[in-house]
């Protein structure tokens, strides 16, 4: 997916999160969505794609506006400055692409038709939640046995704590669900505080 770019707001706590070619967009001119809209869509032709250009620029429109008289600035995942921004998580509100509801419809409706391989089945997350369970299951009876060797014993406890990150994370993508992020962005009251900075993985895709 390469670099997840951030447009923020220090002052409010707040951030628009997505993926793309958006380095040399970074200072934000002006007419930051006019040339991102007309460079997307003159490399673009197919209908649904050209939706999820649409979409975007309407939640980036939505989120200027929204600033509109704010300092904000740009960076990425990939920038040094990235951690620092972003090093108390859970006081930011972001909004994010990854998460919107109207953009996964077009990119999934694309992706049917163009590369349907990489569409994850319905039970895809259930069936990984349940595969963690028996490791775990395994694991703990294993070491109930007591006949481990010390570095075996390690060894397994470390499996053990691996296997119950991916549960959780397994378990966490099956509870996922989309949102209509442009109707947030107008919507949510200004610098509200508490939710946690997170972009789930596009549970649609294997990656």
């Amino acid at each position: 997916m390469g670099a997840v770019w951030n447009v923020f707001c220090t002052k409010h706590r707040e951030n628009l999160s997505f993926s793309g070619d958006f380095r040399e967009f970074r200072q934000l001119p002006p007419d930051l969505v006019q040339r991102l809209r007309a460079r997307a869509l003159s490399r673009v032709t197919d209908p649904e794609e050209i939706k999820m250009v649409e979409r975007f620029h309407e939640l980036l429109s939505a989120f200027l506006d929204r600033h509109e008289g704010c300092k904000l600035a740009a960076v990425s995942d990939l920038d040094d400055e990235y951690s620092s921004i972003f090093l108390d998580e859970e006081s930011w509100t972001e909004f994010s692409l990854f998460e919107d509801s109207v953009h996964n419809q077009h990119a999934l409706s694309h992706l049917k038709r163009t590369k349907p391989e990489v569409l994850v089945p319905a039970d895809y997350w259930p069936n990984r939640a349940d595969m963690h369970r028996r490791e775990i299951e395994r694991a703990v009876q294993r070491l109930r046995s007591g006949n481990l060797e010390d570095a075996a014993r390690v060894a397994l406890v470390r499996e053990l704590e691996d296997q119950k990150r991916g549960l959780a994370a397994a378990e966490r993508l099956q509870r996922f669900r989309y949102k209509d992020v442009l109707a947030m962005i107008r919507n949510a009251p200004l610098g509200q505080r508490g939710r946690p900075k997170s972009s789930p993985t596009d549970p649609s895709t294997r990656g």
